[in-house]
């Protein structure tokens, strides 16, 4: 499920970057997401090891930076009829890749 769910996320974004041209707009979209799989995930998966507390700080720095990179160019994705702005697109990627991350995913 959780792969299924990161690759619909990302073609979304590789559409929505591919449709705005190769700059950017695109490169910070792609960095957000990336930012968003990583703070969400990885803040999870150190929650699954006990390090509930780098892991917030950790996730929310990353998370950060991804909001601030969407912020900055002031993306917006157009998914068929509906318009969403790139912070909103971080934030809700980061909740989703927070929820469905496990403790499977979390151990080597």
């Amino acid at each position: 499920m959780a792969g299924f769910v990161t690759f619909l996320y990302f073609i979304s974004v590789a559409i929505v970057s591919f449709n705005v041209g190769f700059n950017w707009l695109s490169g910070s979209l792609l960095l957000g997401s990336v930012c968003a799989l990583m703070g969400g995930s990885g803040a999870k998966g150190m929650w699954h090891t006990g390090k509930k507390g780098v892991g917030s700080l950790m996730g929310i720095a990353l998370v950060g930076g991804g909001y601030l990179a969407v912020k900055s160019s002031g993306v917006m994705l157009n998914l068929g009829s509906v318009v969403v702005s790139g912070e909103a697109w971080v934030i809700v990627g980061a909740v989703i890749f927070f929820l469905i991350t496990n403790k499977q995913h979390s151990v080597t």
